[in-house]
Parts: C-alpha cells; sequence; structure tokens
C-alpha cells in the first residue's frame, strides 16, 4: 500500500534536517520504530586510536613537566648552596664576624622575648595589647616552625659536609628555621601594632640580623630562614586577628 508523506521542512523552504524532523507520515507504517543506530567498525577503532593517542601524549607531557621540575629544583639547590657558601664565615672573616653572629643567634632574641614581657607588665592598656598580639605571634611561630621541621626533616649544612659550623648545634631538622621565624614573628606583630617607621624599620632589621647569623654561623641554610620569614609574617598575621580588646578580669570582693 502507498504511504503519502508529507514534509513540512521542504515545503517551508527548510534544510534536510529540518525536513526529516518537521516531515510527518501518513500510513500503516507511521508507527514502525526506528532501527537503533550502531557505530561501524571503522569509527570504533579510529575512537580508540584516538584514546591511546591522548593516553600517550598525557604520559609524555606528565613526563617532561617532572623532568623540568626536577632541574628546577636542582637549580635551587645550587643557587642556595651557592648563597650559604658566601654567607657562612670563614676563617678569613673579619675578628668581629664571628662573635656578632653569636650575639645576635643566642642573646639578642632573649633580650627580646625578656624586654616584651616586661613592658607587657609595666604598660598601659595599648601596649598590653600590642605586646600581646607580639607575644602570642612568636609563640604561634614557634610551633608551627616545630611542625614543619617535624614533617619536612631537611638536614642542616654540617650535616652534608659544607661549610663551618661555628655554634654546636645538635643534628636536627632545620627547616624551617625557629629563631628566623620567632624573629620575624616578632617584626611582623611590631609592624601591625605601630605606624612608627623608625620602629618597624628595627625590628626588622633585628629579624634580618637574627636571620643572617644563623647561616653565617653554619647552621642553617638561607631556604631555611626564608622558610622562617614565611612563617613569622604568618603568624603575625594570625595574631593580628585576635580582639582589639582585652577583656578585664573581675576580681570577687
Amino acid at each position: 500500500e502507498a504511504i503519502e508523506c508529507t514534509r513540512a521542512g521542504v515545503a517551508k523552504g527548510a534544510g534536510v534536517g529540518a525536513s526529516r524532523s518537521q516531515g510527518w507520515c501518513r500510513g500503516k507504517r507511521r508507527n514502525t520504530p526506528q532501527r537503533p543506530w550502531v557505530p561501524r567498525p571503522l569509527a570504533i577503532s579510529f575512537a580508540r586510536r584516538c584514546d591511546i593517542e591522548d593516553s600517550k601524549f598525557a604520559l609524555m607531557f606528565g613526563a617532561h613537566a617532572a623532568s623540568q621540575i626536577k632541574i628546577r629544583i636542582r637549580d635551587m639547590a645550587d643557587v642556595n648552596t651557592a648563597v650559604f657558601l658566601w654567607l657562612n664565615a670563614t676563617a678569613t672573616s673579619p675578628v668581629w664576624l664571628v662573635p656578632l653572629a653569636l650575639f645576635v643567634s643566642q642573646e639578642l632574641p632573649q633580650w627580646l622575648v625578656a624586654g616584651a614581657v616586661g613592658a607587657f607588665f609595666v604598660g598601659n592598656s595599648r601596649v598590653k595589647r600590642c605586646l600581646l598580639r607580639v607575644l602570642l605571634a612568636m609563640l604561634a611561630a614557634w610551633l608551627l616552625a616545630r611542625v614543619g621541621q617535624y614533617l619536612w626533616p631537611m638536614p642542616r649544612p654540617f650535616s652534608v659536609g659544607l661549610g663551618t659550623a661555628w655554634l654546636a648545634h645538635a643534628n636536627s631538622a632545620s627547616f624551617p628555621s625557629t629563631h628566623a621565624s620567632v624573629a620575624f614573628a616578632f617584626a611582623g606583630a611590631v609592624a601591625m601594632s605601630t605606624r612608627r617607621r623608625m620602629v618597624v624599620a628595627s625590628a626588622l632589621g633585628l629579624a634580618s640580623l637574627v636571620a643572617w647569623s644563623r647561616v653565617s654561623l653554619g647552621v642553617h641554610f638561607p631556604v631555611d630562614v626564608l622558610a622562617g620569614g614565611l612563617v613569622g609574617g604568618a603568624s603575625a598575621w594570625l595574631a593580628g586577628k585576635m580582639p582589639a580588646s582585652i577583656p578585664r578580669i573581675q576580681h570577687a570582693p
């Protein structure tokens, strides 16, 4: 039996696709289900080949990226070693260099902490608020540095036979530097507590001296004190988020 088909898309001047979607048929076969589309073997093989090629490209790209990262890390290690050997004190260094580094590394941090604690007890409420932030920043820096040394136990220069160690130190982890972390936490908290440029510059200068002394004495690499500076800055920022006022303690009558 003949089937009468009317395609509205063709009558309206539409394309082939539109004519197929808009056309309709009248007859016995109008509800006949269409046969599902089955991909040809050639298309299947092409798709599999594309997947294989993409996987090969991804593996090659990953290997190239890993090799480049290794090269960059090796270059950074070479720069770190070169800077350490340049800053590390030697037998030909000036006579005053090693005593200055020992004073800055061992005694100066203790004087800073003692001065901050003493000023906290004799100062007014504003001074106490600022010094409390400074002390909290130093404590947070010390804790974060210890956690970093536990997670990334990097060797010290004298452990790998580099430079001269002018300070007796245990063969413990060195990354990041605890001294540099606490010193830069002190400097960062002071910078966030005052607008006096001389005070901020003095605090940053003292922190930089502490970081230099650790490298000059041969107990830290430059990357250790740089990481300590980042830890100290983060600790100062965290301490700056504390409340602006100190709650008063009410004594019982």
